[in-house]
């Protein structure tokens, strides 16, 4: 692994650690974009613009806001979805949708 992307990845382990954020991973496809599109008509606003997964080509990334509370947001066809933010948020979004939660990422390679 190259230097620039092992620094990458500890800093933002150490943003984790910080700011204590948990993540949802290796959500897949439909049900990532069940949860976005639930979160959107909770009254989360999306930061970037969202469509629908038929477009998706490789990837897609954006932010969810509501008020001062930020979800970021990110799929790869090979990774599947993820969503990070503040521990709070994330461990009721785990269990409304019944995934686990991590309070680091795991890499896949």
């Amino acid at each position: 692994m190259s230097l620039i992307r092992e620094m990458k990845r500890k800093y933002l382990e150490y943003q984790f650690k910080r700011d204590k954020l948990n993540i949802i991973q290796e959500i897949p496809t439909d049900r990532f974009e069940y949860i976005i599109q639930t979160l959107i008509e909770q009254g989360w606003e999306i930061a970037a613009e969202y469509r629908h997964k038929d477009a998706w080509v490789l990837r897609w990334h954006g932010e969810l806001r509501k008020g001062t509370s930020i979800l970021k947001c990110k799929w790869k066809k090979d990774e599947l979805g993820s969503i990070y933010g503040p521990e709070r948020i994330i461990k009721s979004i785990g269990d409304d949708f019944g995934f686990g939660i991590r309070t680091l990422p795991e890499w896949s390679h």
